[in-house]
């Protein structure tokens, strides 16, 4: 039987353990870590910058801590991006911040809703899970990065006549990780697409127009690549 709504429950002892652990670990990291930091920092030949900074109040004391900052250096949406961050920086808040690409949104913080998600190298990742310096070197796609100039990528396409979206807020994220989704399920159905952004929460649609989106953009991209093979095909033969 569901508890009553006018009696609430008060969060289980591990709960609030394991909140607690979670937030010190997204504002900290740990001694390997800044060491392996540090390394890299002075591999690339700049001294990394100390600076001080406390324990927050909901762990309930007060320490000490050295952040080392680094430079890191990666590709975001094609293009070269190279910046100064402290060791515990966000992915998501350097893209926002660091790189003023601000589609990709900050949702809940706590890796639930998947409005921060990114490409990683090809891969959706929520960016509010990952720490900037973690993606040194790689290759971000964000949802600026989508369309081809003026022309938008078929997920954007769908969502738009498929009315996929309301207020819009994790629609961007909603996108990404459709994008990387199809990457390695161009065939979907509709039970594939479910499951496959269950990761990702919306608090306007239904899901039901999301779920039409995607499987109109897989429609889509396999017809753009059946005309993309004739078009090669017929030039191999006009070659010959």
């Amino acid at each position: 039987m569901l508890p009553s709504c006018s009696t609430p429950q008060a969060p289980s002892r591990e709960r609030v353990t394991r909140d607690r652990e979670f937030r010190r670990r997204t504002r900290f990291w740990n001694s390997q870590t800044d060491v392996t930091f540090t390394e890299r920092s002075e591999q690339r030949g700049s001294e990394p910058k100390k600076i001080a900074c406390t324990e927050t109040a909901s762990v309930r004391a007060e320490v000490t801590c050295q952040d080392a900052a680094m430079q890191i250096a990666m590709l975001v949406n094609g293009v070269g991006q190279s910046h100064d961050v402290e060791a515990r920086t966000l992915l998501v808040q350097y893209l926002r911040e660091s790189c003023t690409l601000t589609g990709t949104k900050v949702g809940c913080d706590t890796s639930s809703c998947g409005a921060c998600t990114v490409l990683v190298d090809g891969e959706s990742v929520k960016s509010c899970t990952m720490f900037a310096a973690q993606a040194d070197g790689a290759d971000v796609t964000t949802v600026e990065g989508l369309a081809d100039g003026p022309n938008w990528h078929a997920i954007q396409t769908a969502f738009h006549e498929q009315h996929g979206l309301k207020c819009g807020y994790c629609t961007a994220g909603m996108m990404m990780a459709a994008v990387g989704f199809l990457a390695e399920n161009p065939n979907p159905t509709d039970r594939d697409v479910r499951l496959g952004l269950e990761g990702n929460l919306c608090r306007c649609t239904g899901y039901q127009n999301i779920v039409a989106s995607v499987l109109a953009a897989a429609d889509s991209m396999k017809l753009g690549s059946m005309k993309l093979g004739s078009m090669e095909a017929d030039s191999m033969e006009t070659g010959q």
